[in-house]
């Protein structure tokens, strides 16, 4: 991740994991429409698409976690 090491990203989703419950691919429509603000509910996005989100997802993965990804697709319709 951009202006994050690796270490310091993987020691920010440990911390997640402890304080709360992480909104997996199966379950985040129910978990985002039946959640209150008491929940500890937490789900990653990213946006843009760049390639250090790849070394995120590989970290994330390693993990157990799962996140949304947003690819710009700009550069898919300009064949770059």
């Amino acid at each position: 991740p951009i202006g994050l090491s690796h270490e310091l990203f993987e020691r920010q989703l440990k911390y997640f994991l402890n304080k709360g419950e992480v909104v997996t691919s199966q379950n985040w429509r129910e978990a985002l429409s039946n959640a209150n603000k008491d929940d500890n509910l937490f789900m990653l996005t990213f946006d843009d698409g760049l390639k250090s989100q790849k070394i995120a997802a590989e970290i994330m993965n390693k993990l157990g976690l799962w996140g949304m990804f947003f690819i710009s697709s700009l550069p898919l319709m300009e064949e770059k």
